[in-house]
Order: structure tokens, then sequence, then C-alpha cells
């Protein structure tokens, strides 16, 4: 028998996985293995979990769109799912496409998750508050042969900005766009609301009748034969993310990383002891939302609602009572935001049983009182990457307060974890270094990035995180900082090069620099040193980039000087500029 490169690989990478249960006795080593959960990895894709749970949760409601009023079973999110995978095959979507969905949270984008997968395509998740020149580099990173958008979102008006991408879509058919600028784009379809239904957009498909008029006898035939042709080491998803460089990073998963994840992350936090609501209130095109939230919910038959668009503090509570929610989903920054509606609506949040939070650290004071005002008997903190599927860490409902939120947990199951010297050596339990974990589970790589692939993945299969941390006696993690100078405000991960590139392009500024300073709300804000050339007078900084990059980028604290700390070598030293940005804007260290 014949085993493909990604299975040889995955056996040897947990070939030694193996190990003892982690508190038969006190750790003297930063190295941990996750427990094994009581089922083996999975070797399904995303196709035959949805055709699955079609047949197994036949009389559960599956997904829930409250802004749009929209009500999905198992049973018709599978055959949504297959009539819209036979439409990608219809209008010459062929199995390894790529098909980008730029849009907020809707059934539209869960469809195109469920659909794409189906029909063997690469699902490519695009931040709806990207702006033309965010796009431009999205479309030429990876081969996207498929846009799916909405008409508008917020102030985004997102035809105008297709159209000054790839201007030729004014002058074509539906699906023969030819252009330069976005050489691999042929098809843009259009989610029309119900305000511009009847409002045509030149040169695209409408989402709506290219979903009612399916495909073609032989398009069913052709998905039909698909479910025996997909692996799961296929590429199923593509997520930008940032490296070293600042550049945006195309992270490849497969369907085995995804679905295992989900499997695993699940079992962890209890979704196999009972059918729950998930609230879900992070945006689907985060890892967090279209892995941690859609597919746990299709992998054990749960319901995911969606309560608006955008986040929305008062929809996220209005939603609870209203679907009996008891799973809440959400970054710090979110918990907040809703605890301060909760505090003026009182709303019955009685039906709330759990929830999870990441993407930040998060107060313990503010987390007792999450737990207590939303009625959560356990809020847990979860740590992961989208490298890594994403989850790599957390804790089970029943860990101690202070194991579930000063630490994050133990590793899941089949995944290794250790803290690491700068020479890669492991170091002494309570012992901060860089974390590295290894997971069956872990990226293909970056998208034709072998180099950057090879930065961040080791011979032996080990993700080198770049995050500080440390591992307890008793094996649970805790996450100190950041080896680099990463910013994450609001559980947005943040990459100063990328901004400070595009400032720079301002004919007065000379030199700028962006790091990252404590904030109550966000976790963290952007500060940038702008230094301006001689004689030139301080402008609205936060005046110059709206519209041009995503406003979550955008420096919240702009501070003009002459000149930066740098060492000998000329290297700008941003842990100076950090506690002097602090000093002077009157903020609380972390």
């Amino acid at each position: 028998m014949k085993l493909r490169t990604a299975q040889l690989r995955r056996l040897l990478s947990i070939s030694n996985f193996y190990a003892p249960k982690r508190f038969n006795s006190d750790l003297k080593w930063s190295y941990i293995t996750g427990e094994f959960p009581p089922f083996p990895l999975s070797n399904k894709t995303l196709g035959q979990i949805i055709k699955d749970g079609s047949e197994k949760f036949s009389d559960r409601e599956a997904f829930v769109s409250i802004h749009q009023g929209i009500r999905k079973t198992f049973p018709e999110v599978y055959e949504d799912a297959y009539r819209l995978a036979e439409a990608f095959s219809n209008i010459g979507f062929k199995q390894g496409d790529m098909i980008a969905i730029w849009a907020p949270n809707c059934y539209e984008w869960y469809l195109t998750e469920c659909a794409s997968a189906i029909a063997g395509c690469v699902l490519v998740n695009v931040n709806p508050a990207y702006q033309k020149d965010e796009l431009h580099y999205v479309l030429n990173k990876v081969p996207v042969k498929g846009l799916i958008c909405p008409t508008t979102f917020k102030a985004q008006n997102y035809y105008d900005l297709i159209s000054k991408v790839v201007p030729e879509i004014t002058s074509c058919n539906p699906g023969e766009i030819n252009s330069e600028s976005a050489p691999h784009l042929k098809s843009v379809i259009i989610i029309k609301s119900p305000s511009n239904k009847k409002q045509e957009f030149k040169g695209t498909y409408c989402f709506q009748s290219l979903f009612e008029s399916s495909g073609t006898s032989e398009d069913v035939a052709h998905i039909k034969s698909l479910e025996n042709i997909i692996q799961a080491d296929d590429m199923f998803n593509i997520q930008f993310t940032s490296g070293t460089t600042g550049l945006p990073k195309a992270v490849a998963l497969s369907h085995f990383c995804v679905i295992n994840n989900a499997l695993l992350t699940g079992n962890r936090i209890g979704f196999d002891l009972k059918y729950h609501a998930i609230n879900l209130w992070v945006p689907l095109f985060h890892t967090f939302g279209c892995v941690t939230g859609t597919l746990i919910s299709l992998c054990y038959g749960s319901k995911l609602v969606l309560p608006s668009d955008g986040f929305d503090p008062t929809a996220c509570l209005n939603c609870i009572p209203a679907e009996k929610c008891t799973y809440l989903f959400g970054t710090p920054t979110m918990y907040i935001a809703v605890l301060e509606a909760q505090k003026k609506l009182r709303v019955d949040v009685s039906s709330v049983e759990l929830g999870i939070t990441g993407g930040s650290n998060c107060l313990v004071e503010a987390c007792k009182d999450f737990e207590k005002h939303l009625n959560m008997k356990s809020l847990m903190n979860i740590y992961g990457a989208t490298e890594t599927g994403p989850v790599s860490f957390i804790a089970c409902p029943k860990d101690s307060f202070e194991v579930r939120i000063n630490t994050v947990g133990p590793p899941l199951g089949h995944i290794e974890a250790k803290i690491v010297d700068q020479n890669g050596k492991i170091l002494p339990v309570n012992t901060p270094g860089e974390l590295w974990v290894r997971t069956p589970g872990l990226m293909h790589g970056y998208y034709k990035d072998q180099k950057s692939s090879k930065k961040v993945i080791g011979p032996d299969r080990y993700y080198h995180s770049g995050d500080l941390g440390m591992i307890t006696e008793k094996g649970y993690c805790k996450i100190i900082g950041r080896l680099d100078d990463m910013v994450i405000r609001g559980g947005e991960n943040i990459y100063p090069k990328e901004i400070e590139d595009f400032l720079l392009k301002h004919p007065r500024i000379v030199e700028v620099y962006i790091v990252g300073v404590p904030d109550d709300y966000m976790g963290e804000e952007l500060c940038a040193w702008i230094c301006l050339e001689e004689g030139a007078k301080e402008f609205d900084l936060k005046e110059h980039c709206k519209g041009k990059i995503a406003h979550f980028k955008i420096p919240k604290y702009p501070m003009f000087v002459k000149d930066f700390p740098k060492t000998l070598s000329g290297k700008v030293k941003k842990f100076e500029m950090k506690a002097i940005s602090i000093e002077k804007l009157g903020l609380k260290k972390n």
C-alpha cells in the first residue's frame, strides 16, 4: 500500500507521541505531550463530515443567522452546500481552484466554506476590511480564480474597490475577467442584499441566482464523483497571516489539519457531552471563526449562531435567550464590550454554561466579571496559531479558575510542545523561552514560499511560534509575551512593518516605526513614531490612513519626533521606544 508524502511525514512526526499521562509525576523539563482523546485521528474531509452530519444530526438545527433571518438544519446545510458546489462546477471551478470570500459574517460565507470543500476547491479567507492595495496583494499572492463578496459593508463598497484593482470587470461578461492586475481571477460573485437585489453589477454573477440555478446533470455527477477523489491531505483553506518581514503570508491548511483540530478542541471543551448552541462573536474570516467555530459545530452537531454581520454587543446578548445559547466564543475585547452592554440591558443569560476566549491577554479580574455576569461556569483561555490549524493549548472546563485564566492549559491530544533556548535546547520547567509545537495537523507551509516555511518549521517538524512562554511542573503552558514586535489589538495580529512601509510612501515622512502600547480595552494599541522631512508640518495621521489600510491598522497615537533610540550599529531599539511611549502617553504597563 503506497502512502502519500504528507501521510508518511505525519506518521514520522507522531512516532514518538505515545507517552505516559501528564500527571503521573511533576515535570522537570519543559517538554509535554497532550493526553489522547478516546478516538483516533480522523482521515475524513469536510465534505464527508457534512454528509455524515446530515444523517447523524438529522433532527437538529445547524445554523442560525439572526440578522438575515435564516435557519438551517444539518440536512438543509448538506443540501444547500451540494447545490452551491454544483453551481461552482457549472461556472468552471475545478478541483484545486481557489475561491476567495471577502465578506462579513453571513450564511453565504458559511455556505461557501462548505461548498468549496465539497467541490474540492480551496477557500481563501479575505478580511472584509481590506482596501484596494490589500486586495490586489491577495489576488496575486495566491492564484484566486473566483472572488465572492457583498455589495457593501459598513464604509466598504466592494464593487468599486474591485473595479479599481480589475478595471476590466466593467466591460466583460461574467466569468470572463482577463486582467494583468490579477491574472488568475476569472469570476466575481456578488452577494446582493434585499435593498439592491435588482441592481446590476457588470461582469459579475449574482450569488443568489447562481445558487438557485444550481448546475447541470453533468455537474451533479461530477460533484458526486469527487466524494471518492478528494483526500484529507488535500489543501482546504488559505488564511493570511504575517511573518517577520511584516508582509502577509498565505498559510495552507489541509482537511486533515482543520478537521482534527476541531475534533480535538471540541472534545477537550465538552462538545461531545451535549448539544451546544454556539454564540459566535468572532469573524468567520479568522481561523477562530471558520475552524474553531464553524467546524466544531459541524463535527459535533452543535448549533452555530451568528448574532450580526459585524460585532454588535447588543445583538450578541439578545440572541442568548432567543436561541438558548450555551457557549460563548469571543476575544477579550469582545467580552468587555458585551459585559458593558449587559450591565445596562440585563438580558436573561441563564442558558449560558461555558465560554472560550483567545487572541490576546485578559486580566484576571475581568475574567471573573465575565464568568459572574454572563453566567459561565468556566471561561477557558485558548492558544494557537493559524499555522497549527489553529488550537494547540486549552484547559478543560473542570480545571480551576487559576489554571484556566493564568495558563492556556495543556496541549491537545497528539500535540507535543517544548520551551527552548536560543539554541533549540529544552529548558527546565518554569523557565521562559521560545515555545515550539509539533502537531500532526501542521500547515502544509506558506503557499509557494519555501524560504519562509523553513524559518518557522524545523527539520523535526516543530513549529517555532516566536512566542515567549514557559511550561509548569504540572504540564500547563503560560504565554509571557512575544519574541518579535507583533502587536495584538483586539484579537487582530498586526505587524508593524506593513504599516511602516505604507506610511513611508507619504512624501513628507522620512522615517517611521510602529510599536504596541498597552490599552485596557483593546489589549494593545498602535503608536507611530514619525520623523518628517526638514520644515514639514505635522498632519492628521488617522485621516491620511483612512480608506487606504484596514481600520484596525491605523495607529491611535502619532508621535512626531526628530530621532529614534538606536544601537551603535544603527538598528532602532523598539523596546526603548515602547517604554518612552508608555511614559509620555501616561499609560499603564500590562
